[in-house]
């Protein structure tokens, strides 16, 4: 983990993984899940995890349903 990550001040890798109004990615340097719903990536609360999975056809499109691109 470089010094910045230890800070508190990851990097996002440029991603478009969007759910319920959050966005997801990941620290280019250390891998750490990232959240962001307005503003600036956070690391995800303590107790949280994200579950990285592909959505299936059974599964709702929410930015489609909501205009979002």
């Amino acid at each position: 983990m470089g010094v910045r990550c230890g800070l508190g001040i990851h990097e996002a890798i440029p991603s478009d993984v969007w759910n319920d109004g959050f966005y997801f990615s990941c620290c280019r340097h250390c891998a750490s899940p990232l959240i962001r719903r307005q503003g600036r990536w956070r690391t995800v609360p303590k107790g949280y995890q994200v579950v990285w999975k592909p959505r299936t056809e059974r599964d709702v499109d929410w930015k489609a349903l909501r205009g979002f691109h």
